[in-house]
């Protein structure tokens, strides 16, 4: 299986990843997402996960996810350092955001220790967060993806976790 829960946690076990180990861009590999029929239909919310990468590889949250073509992606990755926001939107992908770093990763993105994870969503404006750091240097708006479910993604990172997932209606998530 590519997911397991243990200890409160889920795992991603398979350290999939695609097109190559060198791709910075179209990056695909395991997802897992909510299913409940009415997720689909979630535009407004907050999507919140304690995250411990397995490997400095790419890790993150996936939200106003429709299908495996459409949705959009925040993706950390410490071994490029870059931190990233893309739409995938009829299989094509378009970055969003990026930074090459972290100012602060030294102390943040160590792999040691579970980080919070979040995303604020309102209307076209998608703000995320590593800690209680904004990851760009502000808000990105967006309005091709108005609405759907949430999960989780992992890319060449086995063992990845992701714990305490909570989604809540914009605002209502106390911040990380």
């Amino acid at each position: 299986p590519l997911w397991r829960v243990a200890d409160q946690k889920l795992f991603e076990f398979s350290g999939n990843f695609s097109p190559a180990f060198s791709a910075n861009d179209n990056r695909r590999g395991p997802m897992l997402v909510w299913s409940a029929s009415d997720a689909k239909h979630w535009t407004d919310y907050s999507l919140a996960a304690t995250v411990l990468p397995g490997r400095p590889y790419g890790i993150g949250l996936v939200f106003r996810y429709r299908d495996v073509n459409n949705h959009y992606k925040l993706e950390v990755d410490a071994s490029r350092r870059f931190h990233k926001l893309t739409r995938r939107m009829g299989g094509s992908e378009t970055l969003l955001a990026q930074a090459a770093s972290f100012g602060w990763e030294t102390n943040n993105l160590d792999f040691v220790r579970p980080t919070r994870m979040r995303v604020e969503l309102l209307g076209n404006r998608i703000e995320a967060f590593w800690g209680d750091h904004q990851m760009f240097t502000g808000p990105v708006y967006d309005d091709a993806l108005s609405g759907g479910t949430v999960g989780v993604h992992g890319w060449a990172n086995r063992g990845a976790s992701f714990s305490q997932l909570v989604v809540a209606r914009t605002g209502s998530v106390a911040p990380a």
